[in-house]
């Protein structure tokens, strides 16, 4: 019997989350001058809006109500778990300073904590991809994994993941036709 996976589909939400950190990136790097002509500023509510529904409230919320609880029982020989969440936390404050940023209307911090945002969730997601997922994929017992894939389909079905794949994906598309 082919043991169930419990990671690919963080893995593929990871893909369209480092996609829109290359877009935030873009639109920073291309930001000059006035806050009223800068691109992040112009684009900021859909990155907030992104960064909210996709990324913390869908994505993390699968990481920290469902996948890191059954880690900490199944990884006893390393804490992985305490440093994900902290890196969630560090996230959370840092978009939290994006918005005050954004509606101070203050480009040099918009800036800073988009940049320190980027960088953060880059480096989270690789450990995360290449560390943390492969410890979970050889650690988690079987009869743990269906639970897991259940409670991954009820957060698909509250938040209506398709859909707000399909919305954030059109988005995306969107912001990379305006950039060129």
């Amino acid at each position: 019997m082919e043991r169930l996976d419990i990671t690919q589909e963080l893995r593929d939400e990871h893909d369209l989350i480092l996609e829109w950190i290359d877009l935030i990136g873009e639109l920073a790097r291309l930001s000059r001058g006035s806050f009223a002509e800068s691109p992040l500023a112009i684009h900021f509510p859909v990155v907030d809006e992104f960064l909210g529904a996709y990324s913390d409230q869908f994505h993390h919320a699968k990481e920290e109500d469902v996948l890191f609880g059954v880690l900490e029982r199944a990884i006893t020989h390393c804490g992985p778990i305490p440093v994900m969440l902290h890196e969630h936390a560090i996230g959370r404050a840092l978009r939290a300073r994006m918005g005050e940023a954004f509606r101070a209307r203050d480009l040099e911090t918009l800036l800073g904590a988009s940049r320190d945002f980027c960088g953060l969730l880059t480096q989270h997601i690789a450990k995360e991809n290449n560390v943390l997922y492969p410890m979970a994929e050889q650690s988690v017992p079987d009869e743990e994994r269906r639970a897991i894939q259940e409670a991954y389909a009820a957060a698909a079905l509250r938040h209506d993941a398709r859909a707000l794949r399909e919305r954030f994906e059109r988005e995306r598309d969107t912001l990379r036709a305006k950039l060129g």
